[in-house]
């Protein structure tokens, strides 16, 4: 079997990295891969990432496209470490779409915590009742965004996420 390296189109932070291997772009997860990595850097195709995600579908390739020319890169690599999260902690693949409502959506919240908005969610107590485990994850979830982008997010917000 041929292997072919992965070249790197877009580094989004260091831990991911949007990439092309045989024509297909993926994005690849792994901790440091993106580190100091800029477009045309060479990825060898036997490296074991934690995790690889290729959009299949081309109209929500576009779709995705679309959404990374106009959101920050960090953003997007965050985006793809939380839901590598959500992934691991629920033991299954998500959709292709969710990539891009999740990164939406929490790129909507930090452009309106970044205006100083104030995120209300009057469902929680429900919320929380019905989706106890999806909470717990958009909990942990928020931790990694918190910590990545140094700053607050409203616990309210984890509702937000947990319904995703």
């Amino acid at each position: 079997m041929l292997l072919v390296e992965y070249e790197v189109i877009k580094p989004f932070n260091n831990n991911v990295v949007l990439a092309k291997n045989l024509g297909t772009e993926k994005i690849l997860i792994k901790k440091g891969i993106g580190f100091s990595a800029k477009a045309g850097d060479r990825i060898p195709a036997h490296t074991d990432f934690e995790r690889v995600f290729v959009i299949e579908n081309p109209e929500t390739s576009v779709k995705f496209n679309q959404l990374i020319t106009r959101i920050d890169h960090r953003l997007v690599g965050i985006c793809e470490e939380v839901l590598h999260l959500i992934c691991s902690a629920i033991g299954e693949k998500l959709d292709e779409e969710m990539h891009i409502r999740l990164t939406d959506h929490i790129a909507f919240t930090v452009f309106r915590l970044q205006k100083n908005d104030k995120i209300d969610n009057p469902f929680m107590i429900e919320i929380e009742t019905l989706y106890s485990k999806e909470m717990e994850i958009a909990r942990q979830a928020i931790e990694l965004l918190e910590k990545a982008l140094d700053l607050y997010i409203p616990e309210e917000e984890a509702g937000f996420i947990a319904l995703h």
